[in-house]
C-alpha cells in the first residue's frame, strides 16, 4: 500500500516535472524543435519507469509526458502570440 501510494506520488511529481520543463524551454529556448522536446520526454518516462522496473506502463508513460511537454509548449507559444497581438493593437484602439 505503501509502495503504491508512493509510485502516484511519483508518477504526479513526474508529470509536474515534465510540464514545468518543457515550459520553461520552450520559453528560454524558442529554437529547439518541438519533436525534440517530445522526445526528450518520452525517454525521461521510459527511464522513470524502468528504473522503477514498471515495464507495464512503460508506454503509458511515454506518452503522457509526450502529452504533458506538447501542453506546455502549446501554452507558451499561445501566451506569446497573445502578447504580440495585445502589442500590435494596443495603439489601435481609441
Amino acid at each position: 500500500m505503501e509502495f503504491t501510494l508512493s509510485l502516484i506520488l511519483q508518477f504526479f511529481m513526474l508529470g509536474a516535472v515534465t510540464l514545468l520543463v518543457s515550459g520553461l524551454i520552450t520559453f528560454l529556448f524558442p529554437n529547439i524543435p518541438l519533436s525534440v522536446l517530445i522526445l526528450l520526454s518520452s525517454m525521461a518516462g521510459y527511464i522513470f519507469t524502468a528504473y522503477n522496473q514498471l515495464h507495464g506502463f512503460i508506454i503509458t508513460a511515454s506518452i503522457l509526458n509526450s502529452l504533458l511537454a506538447l501542453t506546455a509548449s502549446w501554452l507558451v507559444n499561445y501566451g506569446q502570440f497573445v502578447k504580440r497581438m495585445a502589442e500590435k493593437y494596443s495603439n489601435v484602439t481609441a
